[in-house]
């Protein structure tokens, strides 16, 4: 059972009458669980932290503990909004839906993987770019994640995700805080071994430690947890901002490795020259300006005319937007208090006809065709067709964004489903 929760913001109870709307956004991962409050106009009402919650760790009735947990803390939420570390499929949002629906029966909620609450998040703050070289809606956003863990992941206005790395520190976390860290040990044991001097950066990590000896680093890291590890790595970033050569070594030999995961999703979601966004997040960004900075310069020269920020909120701030989503009837858009409009995840939804369509009722111009002269059959035939252009006109602008989405997903690998019945089938 993880910690109790802890409120951190927010006066409970006292809500203006025209803000009752309550949003309550969930992010769970392998250290900790956030969740915000807002109200209509995604004012902060109630911020508050709780222990883990990886789905893939935890049982059914500790998640519903957990969430009940949260709800003897957050406001009574109109609708929520849940990522999840380990939450990768259908099932999955089964046994995170049915763990709400115990603990706040009847609320509408949308739930995904934290990734993609990482990824909504980053909209927020998409509005303070104004001097974009290409259009937004031609660029794919990638957020670039290395905290404990790392993982690339993004989405193309097409909507095609992909998902590079995330893998664990067992298989990949290339350029998280726990593959620096680990890289850092065996290197300056190597080179205890090959000199039999430990090298600056070994003392500095011993210090850490209280350790006195470098044999006493074998205990240690047996016993050592994947976040004790990690937690060594800001003692690399001191040492390389401090000139020490070994620790900047090891800083950009471990940093490509995530560079590189980058590179190949924005070549995967944009090709070779098409618009990119990219969003540095996760603790060993957001805490290491310089080294982020080195890292985003890095970036651009490789992939020229792309952006690169660091994300400038919590990510559970996109769970936020998903409880949003659950109370907002549009499926197309999500409309924020200023009158922007960001565009949603895309949702397969079956579209509700409202009325029979005008192809499958009767034409009373030609309820008679059969008794017609044949050239007032033709001149009847004809002069419907004639209404066809008319009619397509008016959604001209719906034919072009189809287009050009077509368009560019044919030319970034992607493919074009067309389902019809009828003619049109």
């Amino acid at each position: 059972m993880p910690p109790g929760p802890v409120l951190l913001i927010g006066q409970l109870g006292l809500y203006p009458t025209d803000m009752r709307k309550v949003f309550v956004g969930i992010e769970g991962g392998g250290t900790r669980t956030s969740a915000l409050a807002t109200d209509a106009a995604f004012n902060l009402l109630a911020q508050v932290e709780s222990g883990p919650c990886n789905l893939r760790l935890t049982t059914d009735q500790a998640l519903v503990e957990h969430f009940q947990a949260l709800a003897k803390i957050l406001p009574e939420p109109t609708a929520l909004g849940v990522g999840l570390a380990g939450c990768r499929d259908a099932a999955d949002r089964k046994r995170v839906s049915a763990a709400l629906a115990a603990v706040w029966p009847e609320v509408p909620h949308r739930i995904d993987h934290d990734l993609e609450t990482a990824l909504r998040a980053a909209e927020l703050g998409a509005a303070k770019i104004k001097s974009l070289k290409a259009p937004k809606e031609s660029r794919a956003r990638i957020i670039v994640l290395s905290g404990t863990g790392s993982c690339c992941y993004g989405r193309n206005p097409a909507g095609i995700t992909t998902k590079i790395g995330g893998w664990g520190h067992l298989l990949g976390d290339r350029g998280s805080g726990y593959d620096l860290a680990a890289t850092a040990l065996r290197e300056v044991i190597a080179v205890y071994d090959s000199s039999g001097n430990l090298p600056a950066l070994g003392s500095r990590l011993l210090r850490r430690l209280l350790l006195n000896e470098p044999e006493a680093l074998i205990d240690w890291r047996q016993s050592a947890t994947k976040t004790d590890v990690a937690a060594l790595a800001p003692e690399v970033f001191f040492a390389a901002a401090e000139n020490d050569r070994l620790a900047q070594r090891l800083l950009d030999h471990v940093r490509r490795g995530l560079l590189d995961q980058a590179l190949t999703a924005a070549q995967r979601l944009a090709g070779r020259g098409g618009g990119v966004e990219f969003i540095l997040c996760g603790s060993t960004f957001t805490q290491q300006p310089k080294a982020s900075t080195r890292f985003g310069r890095q970036l651009q020269k490789e992939r020229p005319g792309a952006i690169v920020r660091i994300m400038d909120r919590e990510t559970v701030w996109g769970a936020v937007l998903l409880a949003r989503d659950a109370a907002t009837p549009d499926p197309v858009a999500c409309p924020l208090a200023n009158g922007r409009i960001l565009p949603r995840t895309p949702t397969y939804f079956i579209p509700r006809s409202k009325a029979i369509s005008p192809t499958e009722q009767r034409n009373l111009r030609s309820a008679n065709l059969d008794r017609m002269p044949l050239s007032q059959a033709i001149e009847l035939m004809l002069g419907e067709d004639e209404k066809v252009p008319a009619a397509i006109r008016v959604h001209r602008g719906d034919l072009e964004r189809l287009i050009r989405r077509v368009t560019f997903a044919f030319e970034n690998g992607g493919r074009l489903f067309y389902v019809g019945a009828g003619t049109s089938g």
